[in-house]
């Protein structure tokens, strides 16, 4: 054959023995191209950088220079613990014999939707009132200090209730369906998912919000 046609059938045996599915060099072959959107490709790149993390040893954190500087002569008191968070409105109980609860420590989070950075900030806030109050005392017993319970009770209780409620409401689509259609129609049960939702002071299941629920 002359030269031209060597050529040609060099070319015509690596297009037959190539392997199927192999795209040309440089690109992707199409069924990965298909898939790899860019949200995926985000999660994989996430995925990555959080496994390169927990490779690194465990007290990576304490190795930043703010941090090694605030904590100069302190040593772990022992294995650091965690625990689920609860997301349901049973709280409590948070006082005992020289100890207060606050926080995610006591139960305050969010039902709905798993929330307690103010929820901690705030209860911090009543425990501080409660010791102060135990310290011009002279007594931190659980009596004592059972102010800070009851604090909480009136400042999270019925948020925490309310969240609970519709949270449950979220577990039932023929609610949920009725609440977000009276929610279209309706500025006062709008309103009032949103005051729940974000543990607002004028949160409340009204006998107008129920009817317009029932209404659908």
């Amino acid at each position: 054959m002359n030269e031209s046609g060597e050529s040609s059938g060099q070319t015509q045996s690596v297009a037959s023995t190539a392997a199927p599915g192999v795209a040309a060099a440089g690109k992707a072959p199409r069924r990965w191209r298909r898939h790899l959107t860019a949200d995926k490709l985000f999660l994989v790149a996430t995925l990555l950088v959080l496994a390169l993390l927990v490779a690194r040893r465990q007290g990576f954190f304490l190795d930043a220079p703010s941090v090694r500087e605030a904590l100069r002569g302190a040593r772990p008191a022992g294995r650091a613990l965690g625990c689920p968070l609860p997301y349901s409105a049973a709280w409590g109980p948070c006082v005992f014999d020289r100890a207060l609860l606050a926080g995610d420590a006591a139960g305050l989070v969010n039902p709905l939707t798993g929330e307690g950075i103010d929820l901690a900030m705030e209860s911090g806030e009543l425990a501080g009132e409660a010791v102060a109050d135990a310290a011009r005392g002279g007594d931190f017993g659980a009596a004592a200090l059972a102010s800070h319970e009851r604090a909480c009770e009136a400042t999270f209780g019925r948020m925490m209730r309310l969240n609970d409620w519709l949270g449950r409401a979220f577990s039932m689509p023929w609610l949920l369906d009725r609440i977000f259609r009276a929610g279209n129609r309706s500025p006062i049960v709008r309103e009032q998912v949103a005051q729940i939702a974000l543990g607002g002071q004028r949160a409340a299941i009204t006998a107008r919000f129920v009817a317009e629920v029932v209404r659908g």
